[in-house]
C-alpha cells in the first residue's frame, strides 16, 4: 500500500504531522508521498513553493517513517491528481494507491480534472474532521472505494499565516524558525 497525501502545506502544521503519522500507524504504508500544489494553485497567501517544500522536509524529519515529497506540481500545466496517481502507480505496478482526502474537499471533488477516471482507478482515505458536513454521496454514486480516518484539531494554517508568533506552537519548532528567519506569513512582530 502506498499512501499520497496532497495539499498546500502553507505551512505544514502539527496536525499534517499527526495524520501523517497516525495515517503511518494505521495502514503501514511501504511508501508515503507528500505532494504540495505548485504556484499556480489560486488560494490567498500561498507562500513559494520552495518554501512549502522547504517546510515539509523538515516535517519529514519529525514523520515516523522517510516521506517522499514530490515536485510534480511545480511548474505548470496542472494535470490534476489522477495524474499525479497514475504517475505514482506506474512506478509502483505492485502497490495500491490510496490518496487521502480532507472532508472540505467532498464538496469540489466533482470539479477536479478525470474526476471519474480519478474515482473509479484510485482508493481514497477520507480524514474526517469534527464540524464538518459530510456527503459522501458522490463517491458512493461513481463507486469509489474509500475509507475513513477521523481526525480532530483546531490547528489552522490560516491562524499560523495571520500570525505566526501567537500559534507557534502548531508548527515543530524547526518550522517556526523557519518561518521567522524568512519573513512568511503576517503578524511575525505580534504576540
Amino acid at each position: 500500500m502506498i499512501i499520497v497525501f496532497g495539499g498546500t502545506f502553507n505551512p505544514p502544521t502539527k496536525a499534517h504531522l499527526n495524520i501523517i503519522n497516525g495515517l503511518i500507524k494505521l495502514y503501514k504504508p511501504v511508501k508515503f508521498f507528500c505532494i504540495p500544489v505548485g504556484n499556480h494553485y489560486n488560494k490567498p497567501s500561498i507562500v513559494s513553493f520552495e518554501h512549502r517544500i522547504a517546510m515539509l522536509n523538515l516535517l519529514n524529519k519529525e514523520s515516523l517513517m522517510p516521506m517522499q515529497i514530490l515536485d510534480i506540481e511545480k511548474d505548470p500545466p496542472f494535470l490534476g491528481t489522477y495524474h499525479a496517481l497514475a504517475t505514482i502507480q506506474d512506478q509502483n505496478p505492485n502497490e495500491e494507491v490510496f490518496f487521502v482526502l480532507g472532508t472540505d474537499h467532498l464538496k469540489t471533488i466533482n470539479t477536479w480534472i478525470n474526476v471519474k477516471k480519478l474515482l473509479k482507478e484510485f482508493k481514497f482515505i477520507v480524514v474526517r474532521r469534527k464540524n464538518y458536513s459530510l456527503d459522501f454521496s458522490y463517491l458512493k454514486q461513481n463507486h469509489c472505494q474509500y475509507e475513513v480516518f477521523d481526525f480532530d484539531s483546531d490547528i489552522a494554517s490560516t491562524k499560523i499565516r495571520n500570525n505566526p508568533v501567537k500559534f507557534q506552537e502548531d508548527v515543530i519548532p524547526a518550522i517556526y524558525q523557519y518561518i521567522q528567519k524568512n519573513k512568511l506569513y503576517g503578524g511575525n512582530d505580534d504576540v
